[in-house]
């Protein structure tokens, strides 16, 4: 029996530069630790691996989305202490030192780079999108509008595109489009 490749820094860093000529300046990433084998490391492994291909002037998003305490969660929300429940990596990502967190209770995003303060600020703010989750979640100034603005790189490591948060700010710019036919 072949023993199982352990999954390290440099292979995440190798694997992402096989991926494409240019380095792009922004990626979010969907991701599961569990579903993509052993990691020296765990997240912070695959947290540094990112970092290290996108280099300085880079910048690593993450969703935190907070699930838990369901409709009262916009009274429980917590900028610096309500958890991401969308995985161990985002988890640790958003715990991290130099790490920024837009303040929203159900899809708030985490980010470290060069553009972090740029993606997370202004969302309490954010208006314009009605949708389940009130109109600042996926708003005009939402970080999820910024990404898309920005031309930024989905990348989805152990998962499916089911989980593409960006999907919900598309369904939100179509309900907006209809509701002002």
């Amino acid at each position: 029996m072949t023993p199982l490749h352990t999954i390290n820094r440099n292979d995440i860093v190798n694997s992402l530069t096989g991926m494409s000529d240019q380095i792009p300046t922004a990626i979010l990433i969907h991701s599961s630790l569990s579903s993509i084998g052993f990691v020296d490391g765990g997240a912070d492994t695959v947290i540094d691996g990112f970092l290290d291909y996108l280099g300085a002037n880079g910048t690593l998003i993450m969703p935190t989305i907070c699930r838990r305490d369901g409709e009262k969660r916009f009274d429980s929300w917590h900028i610096k202490n309500s958890p991401s429940d969308v995985g161990i990596i985002t988890e640790v990502f958003r715990c991290r030192h130099g790490v920024l967190r837009s303040d929203h209770a159900t899809h708030s995003v985490a980010a470290c780079g060069s553009k972090a303060y740029f993606f997370t600020s202004g969302h309490n703010t954010a208006y314009g999108r009605p949708g389940p989750w009130g109109e600042a979640a996926f708003g005009h100034n939402s970080p999820w509008e910024k990404m898309y603005l920005d031309d930024i790189h989905v990348f989805f490591l152990g998962v499916t595109l089911k989980v593409n948060t960006l999907g919900h700010f598309a369904q939100s710019l179509m309900v907006k489009t209809l509701l002002n036919q």
